[in-house]
């Protein structure tokens, strides 16, 4: 077990699926600006985004020019899919080079994976792997299914998060940074 209060590497998987378009996409970009602020000075940030797949937007970093940047021009992907399992992967693998023994996977998502090539179980051995607890965050629409979210956050130690519209999500990630500390 790692003290997560402690500096810690942080990366923030946000979901640019063509369903995140317009203010969802707007208030998930401000909300993870929000906590990339507000984090501990010591901490180190990456950004990974993810629609038809998984890609890395920023290497980590305690300082937060480059997710700030990254954020500012984040946009809907043009090809339909959303990798959320492959963005895990993505994640986990960059944090297992980190120095840092705490790692924190923050990922945010408004549906299921529907284009990954890795699945669930997948996602979940390469956070085992690096030593990474994951919170997940659902947007839940009348569609959304949150177990698949909730059993990642299970097996890894982490905690889900659900809100309601995309209008909740910096009371969400304000959760999480207050139980990271």
């Amino acid at each position: 077990a790692e003290n997560l209060g402690r500096s810690k590497s942080i990366a923030l998987a946000i979901d640019r699926s063509q369903s995140m378009e317009g203010d969802a996409l707007d208030d998930a970009a401000a909300a993870a600006a929000g906590f990339v602020g507000s984090k501990a000075g010591s901490d180190r940030i990456a950004l990974v985004a993810f629609g038809s797949k998984a890609v890395a937007l920023t290497d980590f970093s305690s300082a937060t020019i480059d997710a700030d940047t990254a954020l500012r021009t984040l946009g809907v992907d043009d090809r339909q899919g959303t990798a959320l399992y492959d963005a895990l992967v993505l994640s986990a693998r960059a944090l297992a080079a980190e120095p840092l023994p705490g790692r924190v996977i923050i990922a945010l998502t408004d549906g299921r994976d529907f284009s990954s090539k890795a699945s669930a179980a997948g996602a979940i051995a390469a956070a085992r792997r690096a030593g990474a607890v994951v919170y997940p965050i659902g947007i839940e629409s009348g569609q959304f299914s949150p177990e698949p979210l909730q059993r990642i956050a299970r097996e890894t130690g982490g905690t889900y998060f659900g809100a309601a519209s995309s209008s909740g999500l910096e009371s969400v990630y304000a959760s999480i940074a207050a139980e990271l500390q």
